[in-house]
């Protein structure tokens, strides 16, 4: 895997990230806008699920790609 792609990658899976975090803060942001109703805390827990397994994921996927590149002797960081 060539460094370009490697970056390539990194920066999509990063848009994917931050459109996942967008939705999940107009989640929590709706939740907490309907406190007096009945099952306002639905989204504002889904808001925070989706945030926080998105990071994971980012996380854990970017540690995977170097370690594989780097393991592999094709990236030279």
């Amino acid at each position: 895997m060539k460094k370009l792609t490697l970056w390539l990658a990194v920066f999509g899976l990063g848009l994917v990230t931050a459109y996942v975090t967008l939705i999940g803060i107009v989640s929590i942001s709706t939740g907490l806008h309907h406190l007096h109703k009945d099952g306002a805390w639905m989204p504002i827990a889904a808001g925070g699920m989706s945030i926080l397994v998105m990071t994971w994921l980012l996380y854990r996927t970017v540690r995977f790609l170097i370690h594989l590149s780097r393991r592999s002797g094709r990236l030279k960081m």
